[in-house]
């Protein structure tokens, strides 16, 4: 099963909200220009996640 999403789209949408984190992303792109701009929109977005995901994560002593 395949699904052919746009993250352009998603990436959008994302820096719309969180305008902070357009010079990261583009910084992004421009390091790994030897790829393809969707999949890296998806790659970026997935660590911002992942990161957002752990940081809310306690530590309870």
């Amino acid at each position: 099963m395949s699904t052919n999403i746009d993250y352009l789209e998603l990436i959008n949408s994302y820096i719309n909200v969180h305008p902070h984190r357009q010079q990261e992303y583009f910084k992004f792109l421009h390091d790994n220009q030897n790829y393809d701009v969707n999949r890296l929109s998806y790659r970026f977005l997935r660590a911002e996640y992942l990161q957002a995901k752990c940081s809310s994560f306690k530590v309870i002593p």
